[in-house]
């Protein structure tokens, strides 16, 4: 049961917010972070899968938890939950990046564009600009301190490559 409602929890609590404004985002968060933390990969995997949509409807009050949580799902041991990270990626720093903790969305960006997996890296890369132009709003000028350790990650990638 758990496995089916972490796989379908960002669509879930998407249709919820259509209907009702109030009284349910609390419990969600706390039954998302649940799931993050849990033990199977799988359910970890559904959540990194989920995260552009939970943080499209918890942003409001959540956006630094998320942020945080951002940050942890991208040290997972799991290959998949990484890859799926990476995917949407790009939209969660497009929505959390107004309210979010801006070292929290920096440091994951750079640490899955060195991941040990080309899979991973790849899909940093293919929406790079995706994620830097939310960042660059918010950020200004101090986005130069994090974007120059992204560009020499690339260049030594394609050295060592």
């Amino acid at each position: 049961l758990l496995e089916m409602v972490s796989e379908t929890f960002g669509e879930m609590l998407y249709s919820m917010s259509l209907h009702s404004r109030v009284g349910y985002r609390k419990h969600a968060f706390k039954a998302f972070i649940a799931m993050c933390e849990c033990a199977g990969s799988l359910i970890r995997r559904n959540c990194a899968y989920n995260l552009p949509g939970v943080s499209r409807v918890l942003e409001e009050r959540h956006a630094g938890e998320l942020s945080s949580l951002v940050e942890t799902l991208s040290r997972d041991r799991d290959r998949d939950v990484r890859f799926l990270l990476a995917v949407g990626l790009h939209e969660t720093i497009r929505i959390l990046a107004p309210r979010g903790k801006l070292d929290k969305l920096f440091a994951p960006l750079i640490r899955l564009m060195k991941d040990p997996d080309p899979d991973v890296r790849i899909s940093i890369l293919e929406n790079l600009h995706l994620s830097l132009a939310p960042l660059a709003k918010q950020a200004g000028g101090a986005i130069m301190v994090h974007v120059a350790p992204i560009f020499e990650g690339i260049r030594r990638k394609n050295q060592s490559g």
